[in-house]
């Protein structure tokens, strides 16, 4: 990948790190979780989860479907009586792959990412601005802690 391809990544990645940081910032004060308490990430797909064989047995394992198994076996999970958690130290590292197996997986969103224009990313900086000064967060803040 071209280094100006992954500095334009990275840099919509940024962004969207402080736009969910804010969404995230907003459930907390609407409906705190006390047993998944700020910070936290908000993944839950892939390689980020962690499920007890019990739990996994009760949500009927993973199901063999073309894409979102992983979205598909936590709604399951949760159904089944499992709770989410999304502590910081959970972090994973994806390959900047654009061709995978799964319509709507990883790889399209990589592809997403690389394919934003000046336009989007333009208006994507101003909801993240907006979103940012209404909740009181810098926009200018480094990136947080890798999860």
């Amino acid at each position: 990948m071209p280094n100006s391809l992954a500095a334009d990544m990275d840099a919509m990645q940024v962004k969207l790190d402080r736009y969910w940081a804010c969404v995230r910032a907003i459930e907390d004060d609407i409906d705190p979780c006390r047993r998944d308490p700020a910070p936290r990430h908000g993944d839950h797909t892939g390689a980020s989860l962690a499920i007890l064989a019990l739990l996994y047995r009760a949500a009927g394992g993973v199901p063999a479907i073309p894409a979102g198994e992983d979205r598909a076996l936590v709604e399951a999970a949760v159904a089944a009586g499992g709770r989410l958690g999304h502590p910081m130290s959970v972090w994973t590292r994806v390959s900047a792959r654009t061709i995978g197996r799964a319509t709507g997986g990883m790889a399209d969103h990589m592809q997403a990412l690389s394919d934003r224009g000046g336009a989007r990313r333009a208006h994507f900086s101003a909801v993240v601005r907006s979103v940012a000064r209404t909740r009181g967060v810098a926009t200018d803040a480094a990136r947080p802690a890798r999860w």
